[in-house]
């Protein structure tokens, strides 16, 4: 490895704030960089939290921390272990706005083996998913230091602290792992390392990040700019764009932040530290993980195909556990290909053993007799239904979907500005009619979420599971059925509907003609 092909860095990005199940991919640690009795080593005593049952502060960073990693961990394929350094430091908070946290990689690398670019710098948690090899040797990938003003000084943000739930339904703009999921990736290579200021290249050579930034207006790529091209750019405040063909393929799932269909930039008429250029821009809507400031709700899914635009391999839809000897209530969350989109092409290809006799698949049909329809390995699969999934004397496996399915297309069906995906509900004259629906999203629902629609009545606007149960549509709960116990479980009121999950719902009698769906928000997916 030559002298310029191996580069320590002292860069960061910053995440600012103001006020107003599957084995991993890849695996991901954390290198405690505290001294006693401060950070992830504070024993404070705190009441645990939702998904987090650390009793003192320093356990629910930790906590939160492992949570964070383990998204990045499932999302990005690497056979070499990335090792993050990271501590809690005091930084700017005021009144109104604070300074979350900073991160950013220890090192770069160029040229090495496999490297899906010449004379480009890559960050060495990236350049060693491709040579196999650690490229660091003894120094940690990534370096990341948290405000630990939030949870000490009553004047930092109005004394609000950090919120330490994890995955939870209402996000919060102080959410921890979120945090930490953002800070991740920078250090995984969503920065640039080009002088923001001058446009000068670092070292005279395109980084990962850069090499996929264009201006707009133009059409001409950073790569191919003058420095004093690359200056203007910076601040050109929406002409900044990713040019990256995976994200841009799917930049259609923006109603806001694009420029020429592709995804703005986030890149002010003046130059703002570490958060200019390293971030997409804040006027994206959905929002995203890597905005500049912390923002909710928010998705990562054009966060992670830019990822996979940098070199990145990996699949931004789940993977879910198989048991054996078990039936499963399964649903897709994401959209395969046209040509990859039967149960051979998305179950066979992970459950080993012979269809129709070591595994199954049915879908629900009360036209057919018996009222199921056994499906043929040809047959496809569509999101929004559940199927019946069952594995005998085989082996558990793990679940996914086609690495090219796209995410879940859901108009804006819910009178604003969020995005919906609706379910019809079959109806029945004069009895009940049941529905085996699925999750199409890459995140767990809350019941308290739904709304039911319909095309006249009450609930022509909208109504919650437990009014539209009072207005004679449906019943206010949904069913998905345990393979361990072999029993149903109802869901109700503060329950989820897991990601990947199928659900029977039950229209009432009388709910014929008002042509009732289940509408699914996707606020925060």
């Amino acid at each position: 490895m030559s002298p310029l092909s191996k580069v320590a860095l002292a860069t960061s990005c910053m995440l600012a704030m103001s006020a107003g199940t599957a084995p991993a991919a890849s695996s991901i640690t954390l290198v405690n960089g505290d001294g006693a009795s401060v950070g992830f080593n504070d024993s404070t005593a705190v009441a645990p939290v939702l998904n987090n049952p650390g009793t003192t502060l320093g356990q629910q960073r930790l906590n939160a921390f492992e949570a964070a990693m383990s998204f990045w961990e499932e999302k990005i394929d690497s056979d070499v272990d990335i090792q993050v350094r990271a501590s809690w430091v005091a930084k700017f908070c005021g009144p109104r706005s604070a300074t979350l946290a900073s991160a950013g990689p220890r090192t770069v690398h160029r040229d090495f083996a496999g490297a899906p670019r010449a004379n480009t710098f890559y960050v060495s948690a990236l350049a060693s998913s491709y040579t196999g090899t650690d490229v660091n040797g003894s120094t940690v990938d990534i370096t990341t230091t948290f405000n630990s003003q939030l949870d000490s000084d009553p004047n930092c943000l109005g004394g609000r602290g950090y919120d330490y739930r994890i995955n939870p339904s209402n996000p919060s703009s102080l959410t921890v792992a979120s945090t930490v999921q953002h800070e991740l990736g920078h250090g995984l290579g969503f920065l640039t390392l080009v002088d923001k200021d001058t446009g000068e290249l670092f070292r005279g050579r395109d980084d990962q990040f850069s090499a996929f930034l264009e201006d707009a207006p133009s059409g001409r790529s950073w790569s191919n700019m003058s420095n004093a091209q690359r200056a203007a750019s910076a601040v050109s405040n929406g002409d900044l764009v990713w040019n990256g063909p995976l994200a841009t393929a799917q930049s259609n799932f923006l109603t806001a932040g694009t420029n020429a269909g592709k995804a703005e930039m986030f890149a002010p008429t003046t130059i703002q530290g570490g958060s200019s250029v390293s971030h997409f821009s804040d006027q994206l809507i959905p929002n995203e993980l890597m905005e500049p400031r912390s923002s909710v709700p928010q998705g990562n899914w054009m966060t992670l195909k830019a990822m996979y635009d940098m070199g990145w391999r990996g699949n931004p839809c789940l993977t879910s556990d198989l048991p054996d000897d078990q039936w499963v209530m399964f649903s897709l969350e994401c959209v395969p290909p046209v040509d990859e989109n039967t149960v051979a092409d998305i179950l066979g290809d992970d459950i080993t053993g012979i269809y129709d006799d070591s595994w199954i698949v049915f879908e629900y049909s009360p036209a057919a007799a018996g009222a199921y329809i056994k499906l043929a390995l040809t047959d496809e699969m569509q999101v929004g239904k559940g199927y019946w999934i069952g594995q005998f004397g085989g082996a558990a496996t793990v679940l996914d979907v086609p690495d090219d399915s796209i995410r879940t297309p859901s108009p804006i069906a819910c009178g604003t500005r969020l995005k919906c995906f609706e379910l019809p509900l079959r109806t029945v004259t004069g009895d009940v009619g049941f529905t085996l629906l699925g999750n199409p999203f890459r995140r767990d629902i809350p019941l308290n979420d739904m709304q039911v629609r319909t095309d006249s009545g009450t609930c022509i606007d909208g109504c919650s599971l437990v009014e539209a149960d009072a207005n004679g549509v449906v019943f206010p709960k949904l069913y998905t059925y345990n393979g361990a116990t072999e029993v149903y479980d109802l869901l109700d009121g503060g329950d989820i509907l897991s990601a990947r999950a199928g659900a029977w719902a039950a229209t009432v009698a009388g709910a014929e003609g008002l042509n009732p769906r289940l509408s699914l928000t996707r606020s925060s997916l």
